[in-house]
């Protein structure tokens, strides 16, 4: 069904067909929770997960989709990125297919309503089987030497509704964000974060090998739960060559990229592993390299509603 209904969708705006997804699935909401659910239990960072498979932050930047998502058969969603204030995120149009890639690109800035209303939307989302993450992010207008007065914020807000923490210094669309990634200035931030829950860190897939090397071997050290690995690339190479460059590209050109560059490092903490999942033997391909649990995005755009149950089954059982 999805396949036949896909090339009338991709004719919109794909910012206009998420939000008509959103409202329409919500209202379909009765007839969704009756599907099948596929039970895998995974315990990771004390949190235990139904099954495996997660919808990555960025699909419900404000929590108005975790029933849907539980339904689809998703065994957490990382909700996201959250600030502490509301902003508007970057004009439209800022989210674009790329079909040729079988990819996205996005230049959306963190766009969400803000602490207070997220919250009041995650207390109403319960009770919940589906395990929930904040993504964290900081206003565009904050100074970058004060993100970690915005990161608290968020989590001094939601950690009452909420199993994990995500902390996001990897998105392209902030101005400087990404500085935050080097080493040392990574480790001042940590220590002046008091996370309530488990505290994982997303990577941007753009860093040299030698910057991952070292945030492998002091994970543990700083207290982080896990790895999220990846967010979007801003690498305009290969298959990407001559995309737009503004924004962060997701899906099948993180593939390769993301297994190769895990392939190479020693994690001393657990692996969420994202970027490139079409199919349940990609799902399986980040297993193979360390990944314990996986989350997908463009993925699920572009094969449809049906892929986390299949994604999830296709892991179960699989080590």
């Amino acid at each position: 069904m999805y396949r036949l209904l896909r090339p009338l969708l991709f004719s919109v705006d794909p910012e206009t067909v998420h939000e008509w997804a959103v409202r329409t699935t919500n209202l379909l909401y009765p007839l969704l929770r009756r599907l099948p659910r596929v039970d895998d239990p995974v315990t990771l960072a004390g949190i235990d997960f139904p099954n495996r498979v997660g919808l990555a932050a960025g699909f419900d930047k404000n929590a108005r989709w975790i029933r849907v998502a539980e339904a689809l058969g998703f065994g957490h969603i990382e909700i996201g990125a959250v600030t502490p204030r509301p902003q508007p995120g970057h004009p439209r149009p800022r989210l674009f297919r790329l079909p040729q890639q079988k990819a996205l690109r996005n230049r959306m800035g963190f766009n969400n309503e803000g602490v207070e209303v997220i919250k009041a939307r995650l207390q109403e989302a319960r009770p919940r089987r589906i395990r929930v993450g904040v993504n964290l992010g900081k206003n565009a207008d904050t100074p970058l030497e004060q993100a970690a007065k915005d990161y608290q914020k968020v989590m001094d807000g939601l950690w009452h509704s909420c199993d994990y923490f995500s902390l996001n210094i990897s998105s392209p669309n902030t101005e400087g964000l990404r500085s935050l990634s080097q080493v040392e200035t990574l480790q001042s931030l940590l220590a002046q974060l008091r996370p309530q829950r488990p505290l994982f860190l997303k990577l941007s897939p753009d860093e040299d090998l030698q910057t991952y090397r070292q945030i492998g071997e002091r994970a543990r050290d700083w207290g982080l739960a896990g790895i999220v690995f990846s967010n979007t690339t801003a690498r305009r190479d290969h298959e990407l060559a001559g995309v737009e460059a503004l924004g962060g590209v997701s899906g099948a050109p993180l593939l390769e990229r993301n297994l190769e560059l895990l392939r190479q490092i020693n994690w001393s903490v657990p692996l969420i592993g994202v970027g490139g999942i079409f199919t349940g033997l990609d799902a399986r391909r980040y297993r193979q390299v360390g990944a314990e649990l996986v989350q997908i995005y463009t993925g699920f755009i572009y094969s449809g509603p049906g892929l986390p149950r299949r994604v999830a089954a296709a892991l179960k059982g699989n080590p």
